[in-house]
């Protein structure tokens, strides 16, 4: 079967209206002779209110009963959509993740896609009925528990699928035109992409886009899935994501991506090792979500690891919350910097760095830290300046 695999964002499932549009577009892919598989996102800023919701009757929310309550959101995106489908004698049957068999392994908040049992939606599919599918969730096989993929995580639903169908396009569908050189609704002159390789977006949802789950990415890039990110209210509008670009001393810069909040610990450890292990330990012990570092630094005299994270606020504010005697090797600095980087369709050069820090000074903006990447370069600034930085690298850059 050439299965279209389809996903809607939040932003473009957020009124009942807009699931109706979305209703529309699905049932005349029906009328062609299309099966598809649709990947919802939870209505609008639903996650978000939820998670709220349990940290105002708990101040360390349990995982699993996070997964309960988070899973909800997904749910009531594809029943609804099937409820306007079957309207437009559309017979959509709507499937939660652990009905599609999609299997992950047991860590609650962040669980990893292990196996894939579509034995519902392919039944389904054969039977001429289009699959709406609840993304963001799973479930391990062995404890028959519910899972969540992580913020984002409906994006890696639907390139599961579309590599289990070997699709010739996952779609993913929201409420811009594709991926832009920045956030534009901090730049306002920013542009859309035509294309992009896999490597480039990697590096753009590591520090900051939220264009897609940066899994999703992996994932579609190891699966070799072909990607396209698009308008949900104009699907052939948007951008390509590709294996490579033309690379012939073509140098350019992409864009100029973003993290609002990068927060600073330090860990007394004897080693690098022994300060990971403690930092694991703490969340594991304390119920949280394991965390990426963006950058790490040994200090050898100081004996202490300075480990630099970016999370959700509540995911944040979960952490210092949880600082106690018990774990006094482990301290909150009290530094928050923001992280400014622009990404490259190739090695970003000397004289690329150079432009950049120039550019930064000369707007009076202080670079406190920089990390650099083969396709990108980071500035760690005060959060006050960190609009400011983001315009002045994109005017820099795109001007």
């Amino acid at each position: 079967m050439d299965v279209i695999v389809r996903k809607y964002g939040g932003s473009s499932l957020a009124t009942p209206e807009q699931i109706l549009q979305t209703a529309q577009q699905i049932a005349q892919l029906h009328r062609e002779g299309h099966p598809t598989i649709t990947v919802v996102s939870a209505m609008g800023k639903t996650t978000d209110e939820l998670v709220q919701l349990a940290y105002k009757v708990s101040s360390h929310p349990n995982r699993r009963e996070l997964d309960m309550l988070l899973t909800t959101g997904e749910r009531i995106s594809m029943s609804l959509l099937s409820m306007a489908l079957h309207d437009l004698n559309c017979p959509a049957i709507s499937f939660t993740g652990s009905q599609a068999g999609v299997f992950t392994n047991d860590d609650h908040s962040d669980a990893l896609i292990h196996e894939l049992k579509p034995i519902r939606v392919v039944e389904a599919l054969e039977n001429h009925r289009p699959v709406v599918l609840a993304g963001y969730q799973g479930v391990d096989p062995k404890t028959k528990e519910i899972t969540t993929l992580g913020r984002g995580g409906s994006d890696t639903t639907a390139v599961a699928m579309a590599g289990y169908f070997q699709s010739k396009r996952c779609e993913i569908l929201k409420d811009v035109n594709g991926l832009a050189s920045a956030d534009p609704k901090l730049v306002p002159t920013a542009h859309f992409l035509k294309e992009v390789s896999y490597n480039s977006l990697l590096e753009m949802c590591f520090w900051g886009s939220k264009i897609l789950h940066i899994r999703s990415v992996e994932l579609a890039k190891n699966l070799n899935v072909p990607l396209f990110i698009g308008s949900s209210s104009q699907p052939n509008i948007g951008t390509r994501v590709v294996k490579e670009t033309k690379m012939y001393e073509d140098f350019k810069i992409l864009s100029v991506n973003s993290h609002k909040e990068v927060v600073h610990f330090r860990i007394q450890s004897s080693n690098l090792a022994d300060g990971f292990s403690k930092w694991n330990q703490f969340l594991k012990t304390k119920n949280l979500p394991s965390l990426s570092a963006l950058a790490s630094i040994y200090d050898k005299n100081e004996k202490a690891l300075r480990f630099m994270f970016t999370a959700d606020s509540e995911i944040i504010h979960a952490i210092q919350q949880s600082l106690s005697s018990e774990f006094s090797d482990i301290t909150d600095m009290n530094l928050i910097l923001s992280s400014v980087t622009i990404t490259a369709n190739q090695r970003v050069n000397e004289g690329t760095r150079l432009q950049a820090m120039t550019a930064l000074a000369e707007a009076g903006i202080s670079i406190e830290k920089m990390l650099t990447t083969p396709l990108s370069c980071t500035f760690f600034v005060s959060p006050s300046q960190r609009e400011d930085a983001i315009c002045c690298l994109h005017s820099l850059t795109f001007s």
